[in-house]
């Protein structure tokens, strides 16, 4: 259940908007998804979009940050990491952060895939 797990965010974003180049390191960020109804995510979600397309995790001091949109964040399932968001957006570091929700679009990536014939280099 991702309401009760810790979901794992990583990226190379920065913690400030003053900083130029993202890290020289992988960074980890711990996730708690929360409700929709929540007022930190009512606040911050785009009006336009649907909600159940996005996860809105808020775990402060941790975040997703500047540079991490489209970075992954993972949960671990019997010692097996699943990809369950992409970071998406979010207002300020330390704020929730919105990730889009990979469950949401399943059916339309495996749809493509199994249009796309895989080749090797």
């Amino acid at each position: 259940n991702k309401r009760e797990s810790v979901i794992v965010g990583s990226g190379w974003g920065v913690n400030s908007i003053q900083q130029i180049s993202g890290s020289y390191h992988l960074m980890r960020t711990d996730l708690k998804v929360q409700n929709m109804s929540n007022n930190v995510c009512k606040e911050d979600i785009f009006q336009c979009a649907d909600p159940a397309s996005y996860l809105c995790t808020f775990n402060p001091p941790s975040s997703g940050c500047y540079g991490d949109s489209g970075s992954p964040a993972t949960l671990e399932v019997n010692g097996r990491c699943i990809l369950v968001g992409v970071f998406s957006s979010g207002t300020r570091c330390g704020e929730a952060s919105f990730l889009t929700n990979v469950s949401y679009y399943l059916n339309w990536i495996d749809q493509h895939i199994q249009e796309t014939s895989l080749t090797t280099c």
